[in-house]
C-alpha cells in the first residue's frame, strides 16, 4: 500500500500536535536505516524515522524496537548535535514525501543554533539528512550518496542540501483542476495515471479513490473524456482536495473479503478496493500496526535466508567432501594389487629392462599362475618401481583405515547440518534464530561476532511450540536443536512419548501422557506434528517412529539434537488430513 504525500501530510498534522515544542531526550538507531527519537512533551513520545528501501515512513510508535549494543556512527553524530534540542518546526515540503524538523540547540561554544533533520521517503532513494545554516550545509546523512551512486544529486558531509523538484502541481496551494491540465499529457494516458503524474502527493491509490467518487473508469484514457466527464473529474477532485485541506483524515486498515488477511491501509476509507475496513484512532497507530505485521516477518525472513545460505554452503562443501571420501575408499579397496605388483616385480627384477613401459609376469598368487600385465614408470629402475608399488599399497592401506573412521563422521555431520537447515524453516521468532546461530558458532560452522556473547547473556531461552490432542494431552514440538535437547533430555518424563519422522531430519516431538496410556488418536496427532515439522512436510505421507522417552539416548559427544532410540513402533501419517491439521492449529500456543 502506498505511503504517499497525503499520508505524509496526515502524519505531519498528527505529530505536530504531539511533539512540536518537545525536547529530544534520547536518540537510537535500531537498524542501519532507522532512527528513533524519544521526545518529551508532557510525556515521552517515540518518533520513528525509517529510510529503508522496503518500508520508509514516519510515525509515532508505542512498541520500542531492540537497539544494538553499540550505537552506529550516525546515531552518535545525531546525539552530539541534537540530543537535548527543542523541536521548533515541523514542515512538509509542498505535498511531497519530505519532512523537515527544525531543532533549536547549542553549538560547541554554547551559542544557540538551529539544525534541521530531514527525512525523504522515496523508496530505495529514501534518506535521513542532517544540515544546518542558511546555506543548508550537510553535516551527515544515514546514507551517503557519492558521484558513483548518483550523478544527479550527491549527499555528502560539507555539500549543500537541495531537494529535487518534481514540477508537479501542489493541490493544496494551487486551484488548478484536472481539466485545466489536459493539454499537458498525451491523449493515450490513463486517467488514474494522469492524476498522480500531474499532482504532487497523489498516488495510484488516491487517484483511483477520486475516480471512484466521480464514477469514472480509471482505465479510460484522457483522450476519450468529453466535457461532462471532465466536469465529473473536476468535481471529484475538488471533493478530495477539500478532505485533504480540512485534515479530515480517517485512518483505515483494509482486509480482504474473508476479514482475515490484511490488504493495505490508507488515511481515508478505501471502499473502491472492496474488502472490509477497520478504523484506527490515529494515523501513527495504523502505520505502526500495518508495518509491524510485515517488517518483523521481512526482517526474520532476511535473517533466515542469510543463515540458510551460509549453512547450505557448508552442507555443499561437506557433501562434496563425503563424495570424494567415498570414492577414495572405493579406490583404496583395490590396494592389494599394488602389493602384488611390488612382490612380482621384486621377484623378477633380472627380467625387467630399464625403460620398459610394462611387463607381463606370471602371478604366483593365482592358483593357475595366470599372467598379469604390470605398468612401469620408464624413469625408474625395476627396484624403484617395486618400491613405488609398495608405497602406494601402504598409503592406500593407511587411507582405508582413516576413511572408514572419517566417512561415518562426515555422514553424521551432514545429517546434523541438514537437521539444522530443516529447523530454520520452522523458526517463528528472532530469538530462536539466534539460538541456532549460536549452536552453529559453537560447532565452528559460523564466525563468532563481537556482540554475540553480550546478546546471549540478555536473552531468555526460546520455547517450543505447544499443541493439544483431541483428548486434551499436551504435545511439544522443538523448533531448533537446543529446544529439541531440552524437551527430550530434560523436560520429558520417562513415560512420555518421543516421536520423530523416520530416518530424516525433523523436530523432536514430545507427547505428555500425564502418567497414563495415551489413545491411538493422541499418538496419531503427535505423529502428524512430527511429520509436519520434518524435511518431508510437503509429501502426502510420512512414516513416524514413536517410543517412550525412556528408550531415547544421546551418545557422548554427539551433536545437539542428535539422539538414538530403540524399542519403537512406526506409524504412517497422512499429511493431506486437512481437518486434523486445522484442529491442531486451533490449539497451537
Amino acid at each position: 500500500m502506498s505511503y504517499d504525500g497525503i499520508t505524509t501530510a496526515a502524519v505531519v498534522q498528527e505529530i505536530s500536535t504531539e511533539i512540536l515544542g518537545g525536547r529530544i531526550s534520547k536518540i537510537n538507531q535500531p537498524t542501519p536505516h532507522e532512527i528513533l527519537l524519544q521526545i518529551h512533551r508532557g510525556k515521552n513520545h517515540r518518533l520513528l524515522l525509517n529510510a529503508g528501501s522496503n518500508a520508509p515512513r514516519i510515525c509515532l510508535i508505542e512498541n520500542v524496537p531492540k537497539n544494538p549494543l553499540t550505537a552506529p556512527n550516525f546515531c552518535m553524530l545525531l546525539r552530539k548535535h541534537l540530543q537535548g534540542g527543542i523541536i521548533t518546526k515541523i514542515q512538509q515540503h509542498k505535498l511531497d514525501r519530505v519532512v523537515q524538523f527544525d531543532i533549536s540547540t547549542y553549538d560547541e561554544l554554547g551559542d544557540p543554533v538551529v539544525k534541521t533533520l530531514s527525512i525523504e521517503i522515496m523508496g530505495k532513494y529514501s534518506n535521513i539528512i542532517l544540515f544546518e545554516g542558511e546555506d543548508r550545509k550537510i553535516i551527515d546523512s544515514i546514507k551517503r550518496i557519492t558521484l558513483d551512486i548518483s550523478r544527479v544529486r550527491q549527499v555528502l558531509p560539507g555539500s549543500l542540501y537541495e531537494i529535487l523538484e518534481d514540477h508537479k502541481v501542489n493541490l493544496l496551494n494551487q486551484d488548478l483542476l484536472p481539466s485545466a491540465l489536459r493539454d499537458k499529457s498525451p491523449a493515450g494516458t490513463k486517467i488514474y495515471k494522469y492524476l498522480y503524474m500531474s499532482y504532487t502527493g497523489l498516488s495510484p491509490l488516491s487517484s483511483r479513490m477520486i475516480l471512484y467518487h466521480g464514477n469514472l473508469d480509471p482505465e479510460r484514457t484522457i483522450g476519450t473524456l468529453v466535457d461532462s466527464d471532465w466536469q465529473q473529474l473536476d468535481d471529484a477532485f475538488t471533493w478530495f482536495r477539500g478532505l485533504v485541506r480540512s485534515g479530515s483524515f480517517e485512518p483505515s486498515l483494509l482486509y480482504d473479503l474473508s476479514g482475515k488477511s490484511v490488504s493495505g491501509f490508507y488515511v481515508f476509507p478505501v471502499a473502491h478496493l472492496g474488502g472490509i475496513t477497520k478504523a484506527f484512532p490515529t494515523v501513527s497507530s495504523l502505520i505502526e500496526y500495518y508495518y509491524g505485521l510485515n517488517q518483523s516477518d521481512d526482517r526474520l525472513s532476511q535473517r533466515r535466508s542469510n543463515l540458510r545460505k551460509a549453512l547450505q554452503t557448508r552442507i555443499s562443501r561437506l557433501a562434496n567432501k563425503l563424495t570424494a571420501s567415498r570414492q577414495a575408499l572405493k579406490e583404496s579397496e583395490d590396494r592389494n594389487q599394488y602389493r602384488v605388483f611390488g612382490d612380482l616385480i621384486s621377484a623378477n627384477v633380472h627380467r625387467i629392462a630399464r625403460g620398459s613401459k610394462q611387463i607381463e609376469l606370471e602371478n604366483f598368487y593365482s592358483e593357475t599362475m595366470e599372467p598379469i600385465t604390470i605398468p612401469l614408470d620408464v624413469k625408474k629402475t625395476p627396484w624403484e618401481n617395486a618400491q613405488s608399488n609398495y608405497k602406494k599399497y601402504s598409503k592406500l592401506k593407511k587411507a582405508h583405515g582413516l576413511l572408514e573412521r572419517e566417512i561415518p563422521q562426515l555422514e553424521e555431520e551432514l545429517q546434523y547440518l541438514n537437521q539444522v537447515l530443516e529447523t530454520i524453516d520452522h523458526v517463528g521468532e528472532e530469538d530462536e534464530l539466534d539460538e541456532i546461530r549460536e549452536e552453529l558458532q559453537r560447532g565452528g560452522y559460523l564466525r563468532i561476532l563481537r556482540t554475540d556473547a553480550k546478546k546471549k547473556s540478555k536473552r531468555k531461552p526460546s520455547q517450543p511450540l505447544q499443541y493439544r490432542t483431541e483428548e486434551g494431552l499436551l504435545v511439544y514440538v522443538g523448533r531448533n536443536n537446543q529446544q529439541n535437547d531440552r524437551l527430550t533430555l530434560k523436560e520429558a518424563g520417562k513415560s512420555d512419548y518421543f516421536l520423530h519422522a523416520k530416518g530424516i531430519s525433523g523436530s523432536h516431538v514430545i507427547l505428555k501422557t500425564e502418567g497414563r496410556e495415551p489413545s491411538e488418536s493422541s499418538i496419531y496427532d503427535a505423529a502428524f506434528l512430527a511429520a509436519k515439522y520434518s524435511s518431508l512436510k510437503l509429501e502426502d505421507s510420512v512414516p513416524v517412529d514413536y517410543t517412550e522417552k525412556k528408550n531415547v539416548y544421546k551418545a557422548k559427544g554427539s551433536k545437539p539434537g542428535m539422539v538414538y532410540y530403540n524399542d519403537f513402533k512406526t506409524i504412517q501419517v497422512d499429511l493431506q488430513d486437512a481437518k486434523r491439521s486445522e484442529r491442531l492449529e486451533s490449539t497451537r500456543q
